[in-house]
């Protein structure tokens, strides 16, 4: 029994899971109690540091939530490409234009803007999913197709990556 103990010194990190959740009347996402207990302490001197994401567009459909110490990894590596290639320059504007700082607030909820609504075809319903370091926000019914349209298995999409698994 020692060993077990021993391990339950680790905390498991990173957002993980799928749920279904809905906006309220002012627009507002109540991040599920299991997120928010994932969300890890940041070195910062704010206590309320840890409370503040970012909320960008995201890959196939979604729109993707970084905690701000994650944000600002990516804003470090986008600050190191090279602004001659447009490709570059197009996915820059894309992702700044999108990207608004929001708070979670003492309840656990953030605001959804109706651009970011917009973007991610959302009406009230959502799927939230943790994907490790950062948060997907879903419309259901488009994650549903995004899934239903991918040509590989699970096993397929994931056989080139050494995971360990």
């Amino acid at each position: 029994m020692p060993a077990l103990r021993e391990e339950s010194k680790f905390r498991i990190t990173g957002y993980k899971g799928k749920f279904q959740a809905t906006l309220d009347a002012k627009n507002r996402l109540t991040l599920p109690a299991a997120l928010r207990r994932t969300h890890a302490p940041t070195k910062s001197k704010s206590k309320r540091a840890k409370d503040r994401f970012v909320l960008t567009i995201g890959f196939d459909g979604g729109l993707a939530l970084h905690p701000v110490s994650e944000w600002m990894k990516i804003e470090e590596k986008l600050s190191e490409g090279s602004y001659t290639d447009p490709d570059f320059r197009y996915f820059r504007r894309i992702l700044y234009e999108s990207a608004a700082e929001v708070v979670l607030d003492s309840q656990g909820r953030i605001p959804i803007s109706k651009t970011h609504q917009e973007i991610a075809k959302i009406k009230r319903d959502v799927l939230v999913i943790g994907q490790g370091k950062f948060i997907e926000i879903w419309n259901p019914d488009l994650y549903g197709y995004y899934i239903s349209r991918f040509k590989k298995s699970w096993e397929e999409a994931g056989r080139r990556f050494d995971l360990g698994l």
